[in-house]
C-alpha cells in the first residue's frame, strides 16, 4: 500500500516576519541558543494553513517527532556549542539534510514550499538556525555568520537548504567514492542554488564530475573550481538543453566543461591532456 503524502503546515511571510522579530528579541536579552529551545511551539499547527488538497495533513506528534530528529542531530555534532565556521557545522548539514528526506516524509512539492520550512524553523525548532550560524541576526562581529533569510522565506532557509542538498545529491550526503570527500557548503550551494540545473540527472552529474576533479589530483582548491565550474554550466545551459542529452553525452559535456575550468587556474596546462574521462566509480 502506498504511503499518503504528507502536508506539513505553513505560515505566510508576515507571520513569519513577526515570529523573527520575537525571536531576535528573545535571543538578545537573554543570550543563549537555550532560550529559543523554549519558545518551541509545535502546537501553532492550529493557526497554521496547509495545502488544501492532495495528502494528509501531519498532526502535532508528527512534528514532536520531527523536532526530536533535528535536535538529536544537532546534540551529536556538539548542541549548545554553535557549530559555525567549524567542519561540525557541514557535517551536520550533510546529516540532517539526509535525515529530513529519508525520514520525514516531506515529498518535493511540500518541500518547495518556502512556509513549510518557516513553520519548521520558527516555531518547531527556533534555536537551530542560529545555533547553526552562530547568533541570530547580524549585528557586530557576527554579522557574516547569518542572515534573517535563512529562518524566514526564502530558499537559503537552513533546513530547506539541507533537504533539496539531499534530494538533488544525496539521497546519503556522506557516502563518497574512495578517495574523495564530500561536497562542502560552497560547492553545494554551487549546484542547488541554480533553479535551472535543479533536477536530480543534471546535479549527480555535476557532482560526478566534481569528484572526478578530485581524484584526477591536481593541485588545485576543489570549492574555487566548482564554483567556476557552475558558472560555466549555467551559461552552456542557455544554448543547450542538458534533458535532450543521454547520460553518456552529459558526462562528456560536463567534464569539458571541468577542464576549461581547470585551465583558468593552471593557465599552462594543455586542455588535451587533462584527462577525467578515464576515472571511474560507482555512486
Amino acid at each position: 500500500m502506498t504511503e499518503p503524502v504528507l502536508l506539513f503546515p505553513q505560515i505566510n511571510k508576515k507571520i513569519a516576519a513577526k515570529r523573527y522579530v520575537e525571536l531576535d528579541e528573545v535571543f538578545h536579552r537573554q543570550g543563549s541558543f537555550e532560550a529559543l529551545k523554549n519558545y518551541s511551539n509545535t502546537e501553532m499547527i492550529t493557526r497554521a494553513f496547509f495545502t488544501p488538497t492532495g495528502g494528509e495533513r501531519v498532526d502535532t506528534p508528527k512534528l514532536d517527532e520531527i523536532r526530536q530528529v533535528i535536535r538529536e542531530t544537532a546534540i551529536k555534532f556538539g548542541y549548545p556549542e554553535s557549530v559555525a565556521n567549524k567542519p561540525d557545522g557541514a557535517a551536520f548539514d550533510r546529516e540532517i539534510g539526509t535525515k529530513l528526506f529519508t525520514d520525514i516524509g516531506i515529498v518535493p512539492g511540500e518541500a518547495a514550499r518556502e512556509g513549510v520550512w518557516a513553520f519548521l524553523t520558527l516555531y518547531v525548532v527556533p534555536e537551530i538556525a542560529p545555533w547553526r550560524w552562530g547568533t541570530y541576526t547580524p549585528r557586530g562581529e557576527k554579522e557574516r555568520f547569518v542572515h534573517p533569510n535563512r529562518v524566514e522565506l526564502n530558499s537559503r532557509n537552513t533546513l530547506m537548504k539541507c533537504w533539496w542538498a539531499a534530494w538533488s545529491l544525496g539521497p546519503d550526503l556522506n557516502e563518497v567514492p574512495a578517495g574523495c570527500s564530500p561536497l562542502g557548503e560552497d560547492e553545494r550551494t554551487s549546484i542547488i542554488e541554480r533553479p535551472s540545473l535543479l533536477n536530480q540527472r543534471t546535479t549527480k552529474a555535476m557532482r560526478d564530475t566534481i569528484w572526478r576533479l578530485e581524484l584526477a589530483g591536481y593541485n588545485i582548491p576543489r570549492s574555487r573550481v566548482t564554483r567556476r565550474f557552475g558558472l560555466r554550466i549555467l551559461a552552456e545551459n542557455t544554448s543547450v538543453m542538458f534533458d535532450g542529452l543521454d547520460d553518456d553525452e552529459l558526462r562528456e559535456l560536463f567534464d569539458s566543461i571541468m577542464k576549461e575550468a581547470i585551465v583558468d587556474f593552471i593557465p599552462d596546462i594543455n586542455q588535451d591532456e587533462i584527462d577525467l574521462a578515464s576515472i571511474q566509480f560507482t555512486t
